[in-house]
């Protein structure tokens, strides 16, 4: 109901619809009060704009490094000089993921530079990356044959190249686990694809 009321300016028609459906107390969504905004944590707030400015910064550094993002990386080291390194470990744990980075060191950088990039890729890290591209192209065909989030289906896969399917057979369990697969299946062919046409019902 409370976001009916909200939704109500911008979209009338479904939020009566929402309101008369949840059997809202007045006559038409249109008639309550508009709601009125709580206590503002300013210094929550305040986290979360240099959270978003330490993100894009990144995001640049990354995007001009040619590194794609679900390629982990071992460390990103941030210049001292803004107010991000006051963030603590709740903030830093959301760059990190959104990122898709390890570690975050402040440190002193040159003066033209905001972030710079640790670009050794271990062969951990680039296992990582494999899996997550992986996961990412079977996800993608769950989603073009429209299966539901748990619905659990076979995978096959063509003509994966040597190192993918190293991948697989050693994160197989993680692999299911993540693209609610029962069964991972490999199959000749001329070039990698994963399979969604057999989830078709």
């Amino acid at each position: 109901l409370e976001i009916a009321k909200l939704l109500a300016p911008f979209t009338p028609f479904v939020s009566e619809k929402i309101y008369k459906e949840l059997e809202g107390k007045k006559e038409s969504v249109h008639l309550e009060d508009y709601l009125v905004p709580g206590n503002i944590d300013a210094t929550l707030l305040d986290d979360m704009d240099e959270t978003r400015h330490l993100v894009t910064a990144a995001l640049e550094e990354r995007q001009r490094c040619g590194q794609k993002i679900r390629q982990p990386l071992n460390t990103m080291y941030a210049s001292n000089g803004f107010s991000w390194t006051k963030l603590n470990e709740n903030f830093l744990s959301l760059v990190k993921n959104k990122i898709n980075v390890k570690n975050i060191i402040f440190s002193s950088l040159s003066q033209d530079k905001l972030i710079e990039f640790d670009l050794t890729i271990t062969q951990e890290l680039k296992e990582e990356g494999i899996l997550r591209d992986l996961i990412r192209e079977i996800q993608s065909a769950r989603k073009t044959a429209g299966l539901k989030p748990r619905e659990m289906m076979p995978v096959k896969i063509s003509a994966p190249p040597q190192e993918t399917l190293d991948i697989i057979k050693k994160y197989e369990v993680e692999i299911k686990k993540e693209t609610s697969a029962n069964s991972i299946e490999i199959l000749p062919g001329d070039k990698f694809k994963v399979y969604y046409d057999i989830f078709k019902k």
